[in-house]
């Protein structure tokens, strides 16, 4: 047999980065197994990439790595809570009522996944529109500020999901669609009782999160002429992962030369 060195590296994270692998006698390949630790956090898929390092007790024939993918092992979830009251956006001045609020109860795990949807929004000149979200923990997060330009808004549903694929657009029309949080200018400020900044603008800050309890909308207006209204009010789409069986990965290293 030949004990041989490896390095891993990759997007995942590793308990070590360096480890030794065994050849039988005769073989010229071996097989590693690599085992994910179980969790109940959605995430992205991760790459592991095995190469073989130097030793003085053999020479490597190759040195390409082996590329392995940990595919995500949870399915998510989703409980949907809603406060369809209207919600009315003065001209310069902070969202009726400040904030709207969505009580969520029984949830039994934690947040993995956040959805914001918010339905018939009109407004003469989006671009005026800064909203916040803040959780029942405090984790805090602009999803939506200076987006839309001057075009005027007439009963658009907007969703806005991290998972989504496109932004919402700085300049152009908005159209109802499923978006990106997005925020185009920093230094945003809301009004008291909302939280003081700075404020993240990735509803990552939500997540591993206790989802129960009392969410904040917080809605300003920032320049003057202009006003509007979400007549539908707003939901929220709580994603809770469900974990699935774990399958472990094998991959078949590059030959080495005794």
């Amino acid at each position: 047999t030949l004990n041989t060195d490896y390095t891993q590296t990759g997007s995942a994270s590793f308990s070590a980065t360096t480890g030794t692998i065994t050849f039988a006698a005769g073989s010229s390949t071996a097989t590693l197994t690599i085992d994910p630790t179980a969790d109940t956090i959605f995430e992205s898929d991760e790459t592991v990439r095995l190469t073989l390092a130097s030793n003085s007790a053999y020479t490597i024939g190759t040195t390409n790595a082996v590329l392995a993918t940990i595919t995500n092992d949870e399915l998510l979830t989703y409980t949907s809570f809603s406060n369809p009251a209207s919600i009315s956006i003065p001209d310069a001045a902070a969202g009726i009522p400040y904030p709207s609020t969505i009580n969520i109860s029984g949830v039994s795990a934690n947040l993995a996944n956040l959805k914001v949807t918010l339905t018939n929004l009109s407004h003469t000149f989006p671009d005026d529109i800064d909203i916040l979200l803040v959780g029942p923990t405090g984790a805090k997060a602009i999803f939506m500020s200076d987006v839309g330009g001057s075009n005027d808004l007439n009963n658009v549903t907007l969703t806005i999901d991290p998972s989504a694929t496109v932004a919402l657009s700085d300049s152009e029309q908005l159209t109802s669609g499923t978006y990106l949080p997005t925020d185009f200018e920093s230094g945003d400020t809301f009004n008291s009782p909302a939280p003081l900044g700075p404020y993240d603008t990735n509803f990552s800050v939500f997540n591993n999160t206790n989802p129960n309890g009392v969410w904040s909308l917080y809605i300003m207006d920032d320049e003057v002429n202009d006003g509007g209204t979400i007549a539908g009010g707003w939901s929220l789409a709580i994603g809770t992962a469900l974990t699935v069986p774990n399958i472990s990965l094998a991959v078949s290293p590059t030959s080495v030369l005794e």
